[in-house]
């Protein structure tokens, strides 16, 4: 099997299992399952700028390892840029860090009871509309990879009959 199909089977099924804990009222699990559902589907958009060389090597191994950077790929796969100030090549153009940062800090929130600036975090606190929402962003994210995984299949099997 390839890792594109790894990805998107493997977001299908944390999704899956995110509405089943938003079913249960697990908020906090269903919004834990939601994001790493977000970040396996984001792990298309890295292969096809690494495949079009978009980015390097080293890039790739480096976004491939860090969950705030996977987060910051959704926008960038729509935000490849052609630099002409340095070369006219394209470019990668991660989105905002901030909102990455969020992302992660959320995901950590979900599982880790933690105290911090004098107010305890809990799983306990987290909100049904947070686990909707993730649950609605990764859905939005998992429809984009398949169709990008498709786009990409049709293009790899023209290239073989050509």
């Amino acid at each position: 099997m390839e890792l594109e199909t790894c990805c998107i089977t493997n977001a299908r099924n944390l999704l899956k299992e995110a509405e089943r804990m938003l079913k249960r009222k697990k908020y906090a699990l269903a919004t834990f399952f939601a994001i790493t559902s977000l970040e396996e589907s984001q792990k298309l958009g890295l292969l096809n700028m690494y495949g079009a060389k978009h980015i390097t090597n080293k890039e790739f191994n480096e976004y491939w390892t860090q969950h705030v950077t996977k987060y910051r790929v959704p926008e960038a796969r729509m935000r490849v840029v052609i630099d002409t100030k340095t070369n006219p090549e394209m470019k990668l153009v991660l989105g905002s860090k901030e909102e990455a940062k969020k992302i992660f800090d959320e995901r950590n929130n979900c599982l880790y009871a933690d105290f911090s600036e004098n107010t305890i975090i809990s799983p306990q606190k987290i909100k049904v509309s947070t686990a909707i929402d993730y649950i609605n962003r990764a859905n939005k994210e998992l429809r984009s990879a398949i169709m990008l995984k498709t786009l990409a299949d049709k293009v790899r099997k023209h290239l073989r009959s050509s």
